[in-house]
């Protein structure tokens, strides 16, 4: 099967799009499928302009332009992702879609409009942009479309059903399991519970509000009863390091960077807790990579997490920051309560292996065949 993928954003990028999808393309070029990226982010040297790309087995198409700060986006994106569709002749069209998505939406229109097989996956949460985009849906077009329209996780695809209309499925993200696995031998009970964080430094994902927090935590308790480590980068990291200084958590909170994989890995298996204060995650593959390597979470109600997470068995969830603060309290100050969700946590792995993913993928495109076919049956 010739599969084009539509993603705005991709590597070299770092984020859950950008890694599920570039997983998920190797996978499916490794069965022998013919596995083409379009994608408005720029190469690592640059590329741009519909320079193409060998990743492994894909074929990466890059069709952006040079944009301010590195942005994913080309004004003539989606002309030239029309052109590479009549040249290509995919047998099916998965776009990747978030809040601002105008080449992975233009893409997938064009292709509508040739009677491809189109699937839309939405790996974000709309949030107030819905009550935009519905309307917007209606006005041209989008609210009725022959094309099989799928999220991850059922919070986001009830955002998306109320936009867009029609059966909305749920089609997961994924990682590799393999690799994100407990250590050997568990954490001895901590004189120190090390926490760790991992996301993108940006306002919406909570960190702020996960420090001050933490800062309350750390007030509570004797000093050096609790540590936090937060991995990533992003335009936040200015304000987040002067909360650290103002709050006197030297040494207790550290921003440590970007990490690869596998020391991230390494990292986790030196941790105890993962703590997600994002309100808003669509998934949250940080937090799914954290409770399968083994460690406990504690996180948000209410969103992605709740695919993956069981509250009181393995991580802890919470509605708001004060009861996250007292969550961490409890873990810090009650070993057995600690223990028994780490213990579940380390031998009780949910299944969202890239292979189950994958093949979870095929049915929406079969599904999308038939949404064509029905619709050419129509016309």
């Amino acid at each position: 099967m010739r599969i084009v993928h539509v993603s705005d954003c991709y590597s070299p990028r770092t984020g859950g799009i950008e890694t599920h999808l570039g997983e998920l393309s190797r996978i499916q070029s490794e069965r022998g499928h013919d596995v083409h990226v379009l994608t408005a982010e720029q190469g690592t040297n640059g590329e741009r302009h519909g320079a193409i790309e060998l990743e492994g087995g894909v074929t990466v198409h890059r069709l952006g332009t040079k944009m301010p700060l590195r942005a994913p986006w080309n004004p003539l994106g989606g002309v030239l992702g029309s052109r590479l569709l009549d040249q290509l002749h995919p047998d099916v069209v998965h776009a990747h879609a978030g809040i601002m998505c105008p080449l992975s939406l233009g893409v997938a229109k064009a292709a509508m409009a040739r009677g491809i097989p189109v699937a839309i996956t939405w790996h974000s949460m709309l949030d107030h942009s819905r009550h935009v985009l519905a309307p917007w849906a209606r006005l041209t077009g989008w609210g009725d479309v022959p094309a099989a329209l799928s999220a991850v996780s059922r919070v986001a695809a009830g955002e998306v059903q109320r936009v867009y209309g029609g059966e909305v499925r749920i089609l997961h993200d994924g990682i590799d399991q393999t690799r994100w696995a407990p250590s050997p031998e568990p954490p001895a009970d901590p004189p120190t519970l090390r926490c760790v964080a991992a996301a993108r430094l940006v306002p919406k994902k909570g960190l702020g509000a996960l420090i001050s927090a933490f800062a309350e935590v750390v007030d509570d308790l004797p000093r050096w009863t609790i540590a936090l480590d937060i991995f990533g980068e992003g335009p936040d990291r200015p304000r987040l390091e002067a909360m650290i200084r103002q709050r006197n958590l030297d040494g207790i909170v550290r921003l440590r960077g970007r990490k690869s994989a596998d020391e991230l890995l390494g990292e986790y298996h030196k941790a105890h807790v993962f703590c997600s204060p994002s309100r808003r995650e669509a998934f949250g593959i940080a937090a799914l990579e954290a409770r399968s390597a083994g460690l406990v979470v504690v996180g948000r109600r209410g969103n992605g997490h709740d695919e993956f997470l069981t509250d009181g068995v393995d991580s802890i969830l919470v509605d708001d920051m004060r009861e996250l603060r007292r969550a961490l309290i409890r873990l810090a100050t009650d070993p057995a309560r600690f223990r028994a969700l780490s213990d579940h946590s380390r031998s009780v792995t949910p299944d969202f292996s890239y292979e189950r993913v994958n093949d979870d993928t095929f049915g929406e495109y079969y599904r999308a065949m038939e949404l064509a076919r029905a619709g050419a049956r129509l016309t």
